[in-house]
């Protein structure tokens, strides 16, 4: 099956996800992290792009990417390749290291861009490594807050917030404490995991208020109205007939006036 093109970003910012082949931890070790750090810091020099914002896990990573004159693709390949030869040399292994390609989402404007930063830097406090942001070490957090004298990271994003640097990091340190957030997904994988998660608890939810119905047909609605799963899969998960829902489902879209 032919890949997909990726959407192109007419401002050149892209949030860039990798992750260690069947979710294995390749950059669990310090040294492996400073590694992967140092390849990036290398290829900025050579390759004249910007680095938005990043955080370094255990088993995968998220960069925020301003291209300039080089294609994301190129960027990445020269990446990738330099710490998969480093990391299969250092453990002497052959294969691959990262699952897959890596993936990319285009940014389309500045609310979307500040989204994908606070998402990026929090990853450490949903992983629940740190009790706060500034805590990582991995991360380009610190750099924004004027913690860090790395200067790795493009922090020119600042001035969306104030043309005054000292008033600019405060709202910026406020904005991550904001609990308003987009959920943001890097890849397929990780989206039918949350909207599973919803299923299965909006149907808990039934079953503990003792409104689960033998029926299922309002169970069945309810998940198609608040979740994004499949028609397939959620009758799979009700054990119900794929035609069952989706004839519910057309029911639905008749009563919106959609035919």
């Amino acid at each position: 099956m032919p890949r997909i093109s990726r959407q192109r970003s007419e401002n050149g910012h892209y949030h860039v996800m990798i992750r260690g082949n069947n979710k294995k931890n390749i950059f669990e070790k310090t040294e492996e992290k400073e590694k992967f750090f140092e390849i990036i810091k290398k290829n900025i020099s050579e390759d004249k792009w910007h680095l938005k914002a990043y955080c370094i896990m255990d088993n995968h990573a998220h960069l925020l990417i301003e291209e300039c004159d080089n294609d994301i693709s190129v960027i990445m390949k020269k990446i990738n390749v330099s710490y998969a030869m480093y990391y299969n040399k250092k453990n002497e292994m052959i294969g691959h290291v990262f699952q897959d390609r890596y993936r990319s989402e285009a940014i389309t404007d500045d609310r979307y861009l500040l989204a994908v930063i606070k998402y990026i830097h929090k990853n450490p406090l949903k992983s629940g490594i740190v009790k706060n942001i500034e805590d990582y070490k991995w991360s380009s957090y610190t750099e924004y807050i004027g913690d860090s004298n790395e200067g790795t990271t493009d922090i020119r994003i600042l001035d969306i917030f104030s043309g005054n640097r000292e008033e600019a990091v405060k709202r910026f340190i406020d904005f991550h404490k904001e609990a308003k957030e987009e959920i943001l997904f890097e890849d397929k994988e990780e989206m039918k995991e949350y909207e599973e998660k919803k299923a299965w608890r909006i149907i808990e939810e039934q079953k503990d208020a003792n409104k689960f119905l033998l029926n299922k047909k309002e169970l069945i609605e309810l998940l198609l109205k608040n979740t994004n799963l499949s028609q397939r899969k959620i009758a799979t998960m009700l054990e119900v007939s794929r035609g069952s829902v989706q004839r519910i489902g057309r029911s639905l879209l008749r009563e919106e006036g959609i035919d």
